[in-house]
């Protein structure tokens, strides 16, 4: 996690991140959502799909490795012979948007490899538009970086 911060701070700056105690989140607008959603059509993406973290790629599902939040028998996922225990953030209000309420195992197996980062590219956990946009940059690097350049005259 810390190198896809220090990426994002490079490639973005720190002003689109937000720092509190010992967590970082992304700077949400005023409607509440993440500083990098985009409208495209009727959906709202993520516009840094290249370099999306991994805690945005897997979210809302919450992976762990022991039933930390209880109910083990409903979150158990096995794959490859290893015992994973899958939550949904309660939050997420776009599970089963668009019309799909489907969590399979294709799904829940994409999001182990990506959290387990075996596996980068995502394509049962995205809501992008036919897979066009899973991998190109809507929001361009610098675009909220603080930093100034100085010319300097001789």
């Amino acid at each position: 996690m810390a190198d896809e911060l220090v990426l994002i701070s490079e490639l973005y700056g720190t002003s689109c991140l937000k720092i509190e105690l010992d967590e970082i989140y992304f700077v949400r607008r005023s409607d509440g959502r993440c500083i990098f959603q985009v409208p495209i059509f009727d959906r709202w993406i993520c516009g840094i799909q290249k370099n999306k973290p991994i805690v945005c790629r897997v979210w809302p599902f919450i992976v762990m490795t022991n039933p930390e939040y209880g109910s083990p028998e409903l979150a158990a996922f096995v794959k490859n012979q290893s015992n994973y225990y899958i939550y949904i953030d309660r939050k997420c209000k776009g599970i089963g948007c668009h019309g799909q309420n489907k969590i399979d195992k294709d799904l829940l197996s994409e999001i182990i490899q990506i959290s387990m980062r075996t596996r980068k590219t995502q394509s049962y956990s995205t809501c992008g538009l036919n897979g066009h946009y899973n991998e190109c940059e809507i929001i361009q690097p610098n675009l909220f970086s603080t930093k100034t350049t100085l010319k300097l005259e001789s």
